[in-house]
């Protein structure tokens, strides 16, 4: 089996020891492991590892295994945000499934950094503000609990941290092991080399002290002060590095007692510990220490040194001087007396220190445990792969956004195309006689990697699909046009249909507005009305119903989603949608969740007034004082004969993202770029200065806009999927390849993924 573990330290800290161990004994167990690391430790040499050592952002990621095939399983050692990064990026790849594993109560933590009481407001606040806030080796409050849903099981060090499987996926507990040099460590004069004072007992702590411990560690730091007050002879070594500097702080009466040593070298510190006369987990039961298995327990225990520690987490499963010493307050005057009872029993305590090292053999085995995850992951695998559906439904207040985009079908010919516009008529004849009107104008757009294709053959569409869902695009929105029984540009759907390929969300827009000759400025030359006659909505629902009931039709709170284009043309639309939502009902539907589109002047309330239950923003509509006309006579290169309109990109995305919010649901949209020259020639109209960049912020802010929304309105649109002739299309071009695809990924999961080519 292929197993990705991806650490959130580099190997030298206690977690990175962690996953070298359990590594170690997947690949003695035939497993090929790979380990991805924020930075490889400097001393980390590739032959004190049996795996690959990676790091985080590395691109050349195809044939990491031996087998070079894909890894069969991402295991992320917590769900910190440079973690939730890298397994994503990873995840979406490889097309791998990804488990979790939970080492601490990653709120507390947070809450406590940032001093807070609760995430829930802080979720909703501008993405750049919670990373100006947040570290990367913290949680994201905008992600993490997505993060978490999404994968297909979870681990934990302690059976408390379940409370956080929010989509209650399986759940293994799986206790850490000890490092065999704690048993019986080598005498390599530690005492000499550290310069020790002789005649005095030891206490030590290792490990680095944080803000979220520094509590826990005064009371031991008093308690030493407290123990030498009562004529004790104590010293305590402090080995890590600090992040808070409580040891600069204290007074002398205390500092005077401790001997810290900051960094050693880590082959020292079994000798360090052993030279402990009793070996101390200070802390007490609370939201921090509830849910964790402090990492040097397992090794305290092995030592055979009597161990004090919580009457919580792993204590809870340790017998009161039998194989352990509980603390229940914690407070430093328990911690002395419970020392001084060591000391004044050193008997009895040598037997408690000999049975905590049964427990840490029996119990505390990384051999042993790691066989737990040996035998739950396979199963899990095919277990999730039994499971897998396909995941159609939108629930609103939800952290998942969905991007949709518009997907225009017209790259395929037509007898009624062949006849209004000539033979061999596509949407691509319009796209390769396109000229530039102004200097450096980007016309013709050229795609590339797709080509000119042929919307008639399915394996396009499956291309397309695989492109856009690997970039973060949840669905596609197929424009629909029927009028009074009349279809056209019907194919692609209907391949889709029924071929029942791909296996990707879709819903559809019906396109109900008149098709007229609009391209050649002829407007009120009408090729097809769209005609209201009595019994049309009957006959219009049941030509949709088909596609309504396809498993991949995308639904809002298990409704199917029904986009109209010109919902204010429909006649009575409030009896109309009325009598829709009921015959969807009658035949099994659970109602239909109708959204208007926010037409040429409409307010986001408009669409709500016809009967709709939403609104779609739709740019470039919108009110003409809202506009951001360039002045043409700045345009450099300007065609002497254009009569068209040219606007700046930057302008109208500002103006769009300041529009004010609804109290309706109103789902936006933006585009990444407009340029209907194609169509137009010089009467065109043009968003001038369109960038991927531009676009992600523009989407950021839409995706911001979206969690704080009033309502639960998980929904972004973008428009369009391949409006070649409008220029306002996410599919590789020339100019760009993939940037504006990779901008959608950014600003959705931020992070840029991997390159993959598309098969």
């Amino acid at each position: 089996m292929n197993y990705i573990l991806i650490s959130h330290c580099d190997l030298s800290s206690n977690s990175g020891i962690h996953i070298k161990n359990i590594a170690i004994e997947l690949i003695k167990n035939h497993f090929d492991c790979v380990v991805f690391v924020p930075n490889i430790y400097k001393e980390t040499k590739d032959n004190e590892v049996p795996f690959k050592l990676i790091e985080f952002g590395t691109e050349n990621v195809k044939e990491i295994f031996k087998n070079n095939l894909k890894a069969d399983i991402i295991h992320a050692f917590t769900p910190r945000e440079h973690v939730r990064k890298e397994t994503e990026r990873l995840s979406r790849f490889f097309q791998s499934p990804y488990v979790v594993h939970l080492e601490d109560n990653e709120e507390i933590i947070l809450k406590k950094e940032l001093n807070i009481r609760t995430l829930e407001n802080f979720e909703n606040v501008p993405l750049e503000i919670i990373k100006s806030h947040v570290v990367a080796w913290r949680i994201s409050p905008r992600y993490y609990k997505s993060f978490l849903k999404n994968a297909i099981g979870i681990t934990g060090l302690i059976k408390k941290l379940s409370d956080f499987n929010f989509g209650n996926k399986p759940f293994l507990e799986f206790w850490p092991g000890f490092e065999n040099e704690y048993l019986n460590p080598k005498n390599n004069n530690i005492a000499s080399k550290y310069k020790l004072p002789k005649n005095c007992k030891f206490l030590v702590y290792t490990g680095s002290v944080h803000d979220i411990n520094v509590e826990e560690f005064k009371s031991f730091l008093f308690s030493v002060y407290e123990l030498n007050r009562r004529g004790h002879n104590v010293k305590l070594i402090k080995t890590g590095n600090d992040s808070n500097d409580i040891l600069k702080r204290i007074s002398n009466e205390v500092s005077q007692h401790v001997i810290n040593l900051s960094f050693v070298e880590r082959e020292d510190l079994p000798n360090i510990v052993h030279f402990a006369s009793v070996l101390i987990q200070p802390g007490c039961s609370d939201d921090f220490n509830d849910y964790r298995f402090p990492s040097k327990l397992p090794e305290f225990f092995a030592t055979g040194k009597p161990v004090i520690l919580p009457n919580t987490n792993i204590g809870l499963h340790i017998k009161d001087f039998k194989n352990g010493i509980l603390l229940f307050k914690g407070h430093y005057r328990e911690i002395a007396d419970k020392v001084e009872w060591v000391f004044n029993n050193p008997e009895k305590a040598k037997k408690i220190g000999l049975a905590g090292k049964k427990f840490a053999i029996k119990y505390l085995s990384w051999k042993k445990n790691v066989k737990l995850i040996i035998n739950w992951i396979p199963k899990l695998i095919n277990q999730s792969q039994k499971n897998i559906s396909l995941q159609t439904n939108i629930q609103t207040n939800t952290d998942d956004i969905r991007l949709i985009a518009f997907y225009l079908p017209q790259f395929h010919t037509i007898p009624e195309n062949d006849k209004w516009w000539g033979k061999g008529f596509t949407e691509w004849i319009n796209v390769k006689k396109a000229f530039p009107v102004f200097k450096d104008h980007y016309q013709p757009k050229t795609p590339s990697e797709l080509g000119y294709y042929n919307l008639s053959y399915i394996d396009i569409i499956e291309k397309q699909s695989e492109l856009a869902s690997y970039y973060g695009i949840f669905g596609f929105c197929y424009y629909y046009y029927w009028f009074s029984g009349k279809k056209l540009l019907e194919k692609p759907l209907n391949n889709i249909l029924n071929t029942k390929k791909p296996a990707s969300p879709f819903c559809i827009c019906w396109a109900n507005e008149n098709w007229t000759r609009r391209w050649d400025g002829l407007d009120q030359e009408i090729l097809i009305e769209q005609k209201y006659e009595e019994g049309w909505h009957i006959n219009f629902f049941n030509e949709i119903l088909p596609i309504l009931k396809d498993y991949r039709y995308i639904k809002i709170d298990n409704k199917p989603l029904l986009l109209i284009y010109r919902i204010d043309c429909i006649p009575d639309s409030k009896r109309i949608i009325g009598e829709w939502k009921v015959m969807a009902k009658n035949n099994g539907l659970n109602e239909l969740h109708i959204a208007g589109i926010q037409y040429i002047g409409m307010t986001p309330e408009a669409p709500i007034s016809y009967g709709a239950d939403a609104s779609v923003e739709f740019p470039p509509h919108m009110h003409i004082n809202d506009r951001a006309f360039l002045k043409t006579d700045n345009i450099e290169g300007l065609d002497d004969n254009f009569d068209g309109y040219i606007e700046d990109y930057k302008q109208a995305s500002i103006n769009f993202i300041s529009r004010e919010p609804s109290d309706n649901i109103w789902y936006r949209t933006l585009f990444p770029s407009w340029d209907n020259t194609a169509r137009r020639g010089l009467k065109s109209h043009v968003y001038k200065g369109s960038t991927p960049e531009l676009y992600k912020e523009w989407l950021s802010f839409l995706v911001d806009y979206s969690f704080s929304a009033p309502k639960g309105q998980p929904i972004i649109f973008i428009n369009a999927w391949n409006e070649w002739a409008e220029g306002a299309y996410l599919e590789p071009d020339k100019k760009y390849g993939r940037k504006y695809l990779e901008a959608t990924c950014e600003a959705i999961h931020d992070f840029k993924p991997i390159f993959k080519d598309i098969k």
